[in-house]
């Protein structure tokens, strides 16, 4: 001890005190902005950041519903979720149902797809894992495809449509409750339902 108890610290406080010291204003926000730019720079802030990107090119595409042609209604699955992997199989990737559906649909009909309203939820979900760069506009190059409004009415959507198609979703099942086929592509309890 070089003098009284009163001025006696331990040494991690004496290094602190001393930083403080020689720090100019600015230098914690200057620290913080460092951080702030190490976060922003993780994989899962990136991947979210293209979340935001994908969604926002959905939003710019999505129209009203046309109810002039024959179509099929397809609601995309919240990704990742226990309904596409595993029980979706193979069509864990939806652009594969989509593009199936559209190869054997009649001159002349529309699929129309509206996004999962979970999909770019903040909080504790993984949404920003679900759709990769490009995805929308992959979906878009099929030449059937149109995208719907996210506030577009579910109901009158599926209760217009030629028939309704997800992988094992909801949307199926409220078709076949309603008397509208229904098609579903991945493993369901009500897959053979009439």
């Amino acid at each position: 001890i070089r003098s009284s108890y009163d001025e006696a610290e331990p040494l991690y406080m004496e290094s602190n005190r001393r930083l403080a010291q020689r720090s100019k204003p600015g230098a914690l926000r200057r620290q913080v902005r460092r951080l702030v730019r190490r976060i922003r720079s993780t994989p899962v802030d990136r991947a979210w950041r293209q979340s935001e990107i994908e969604h926002k090119s959905y939003v710019q595409k999505a129209t009203n519903p046309s109810f002039d042609q024959p179509y099929i209604y397809f609601l995309l699955h919240y990704q990742p979720e226990l309904t596409t992997s595993p029980r979706g199989g193979l069509f864990v990737d939806q652009y594969l149902a989509v593009a199936l559906l559209q190869r054997h649909l009649p001159d002349g009909w529309l699929i129309l797809i509206k996004e999962h309203p979970n999909q770019t939820l903040d909080g504790p979900f993984y949404g920003y894992l679900g759709r990769d760069e490009g995805y929308f506009a992959r979906l878009l190059n099929l030449p059937a495809v149109r995208f719907v409004k996210e506030n577009s009415d579910h109901f009158r959507l599926m209760d217009s449509a030629a028939g309704v198609a997800s992988i094992t979703g909801t949307g199926s099942w409220e078709a076949c409750v309603r008397g509208i086929p229904a098609m579903v592509f991945g493993n369901v309890w009500f897959a053979d339902a009439p």
